[in-house]
């Protein structure tokens, strides 16, 4: 059975040098890096759930330098696919408010002055 697993590292400072030898280092593996997190991706094949897990960490923590994940993820690749292609209900009330309200031409929305005719105070 094929599982892909998801393990997040808290990891200051990497350069795009490092990322690309991290990512050559796990071969298929999906490497991402921003804001000081770590995001690496990849499938294994395995039996069993625990199988899998400990085929992913291991060879995680080699290419890694032993460093513990954060974060760690692990699904038959399948439910995976499933998961990322359907939003969470909050990402999706999100995006309808915003196609809602998005300015169409771009940037900040306009400020909207008000038209109604005031009447003058008049006072003696």
């Amino acid at each position: 059975m094929t599982w892909t697993t998801e393990l997040t590292y808290t990891a200051d400072g990497l350069t795009d040098e490092d990322t690309a030898a991290l990512a050559k280092a796990l071969g298929g593996a999906d490497i991402a890096y921003a804001a000081g997190r770590l995001r690496v991706q990849l499938e294994v094949e395995a039996t069993t759930l625990e199988d899998a897990a400990d085929t992913a960490l291991r060879t995680a923590a080699a290419a890694t330098g032993l460093l513990k994940p954060s974060r760690f993820k692990i699904l038959p690749t399948e439910e995976f696919l499933d998961q990322a292609l359907q939003p969470r209900a909050s990402v999706k009330a999100f995006q309808k408010r915003w196609e809602e309200t998005r300015n169409k031409a771009g940037g900040r929305p306009r400020r909207q002055l008000d038209t109604t005719p005031k009447k003058a105070m008049i006072t003696s």
